[in-house]
């Protein structure tokens, strides 16, 4: 809810109710952009970018045309929505920083993204740390 602007009717408690989601979940900045402004404009018509991110495994919308491989998405889905958390977490930063062609449905991006250049490095930085303190703390092969 923080991201959406809904926590609190003050901007800095609802930052903070959002950045409490890092590293565990996604990067704000990130999140922002790929749902905030490109889901919400586009909500389930043929541009919402939420309808073909796991393409071609998973289908989520009707204009997707039906596939032998979508049979075993309720098994598969197990499996990308972790790959979608470091996808958040890790690479939708680092595109957004080297000015990746993935958010052409975004107005003046490259000016939101020159302004929010230091959350993006910073949350990529914490997600940087957040793994080198846990390997560090449990080692690199507990838990697998």
């Amino acid at each position: 809810d923080a991201s959406h602007f809904a926590v609190s009717s003050h901007p800095w408690l609802n930052k903070l109710a959002c950045n409490a989601a890092l590293p565990l979940l996604f990067g704000p900045t990130s999140w922002y952009i790929q749902h905030v402004v490109q889901h919400h404009l586009y909500t389930n018509t043929v541009d919402d970018v939420d309808l073909y991110h796991f393409l071609p495994v998973i289908r989520m919308s009707r204009f997707t045309k039906f596939t032998e491989t979508f049979k075993y998405q309720a098994y598969v889905v197990f499996v990308l929505i972790p790959t979608a958390s470091v996808y958040l977490l890790l690479v939708a930063p680092l595109e957004l920083l080297s000015g990746a062609e993935r958010y052409q449905q975004c107005q003046n991006l490259a000016d939101f993204v020159a302004r929010k250049r230091g959350d993006l490095m910073g949350e990529c930085l914490v997600m940087c740390l957040w793994v080198t303190a846990n390997i560090y703390a449990h080692g690199m092969w507990v838990g697998w």
